[in-house]
């Protein structure tokens, strides 16, 4: 299996689709929640209602990369 990348992640992220890219960045459904992980650390959520968390801690440089990734997708 290929290991996903940015413009990949981005299109998963728009249908909510879970990922690992088997280095830092996956996603997973955890019930009714969309979960994104930087490493293991939960940088987003998004709701089946659509309510979305973007974590506003700020980490590494490629944590932040993937969390305005996920802020541009989600148009947060």
């Amino acid at each position: 299996m290929a290991t996903d990348t940015y413009s990949t992640i981005a299109a998963k992220l728009e249908t909510l689709t879970p990922f690992d890219n088997r280095n830092s960045m996956s996603a997973e459904w955890d019930g009714d929640t969309f979960v994104v992980f930087s490493y293991r650390t939960a940088i987003a959520t998004r709701d089946l209602d659509g309510l979305t968390w973007i974590n506003p801690e700020r980490y590494s440089v490629t944590t932040s990369r993937q969390q305005n990734l996920v802020r541009r997708v989600w148009g947060y």
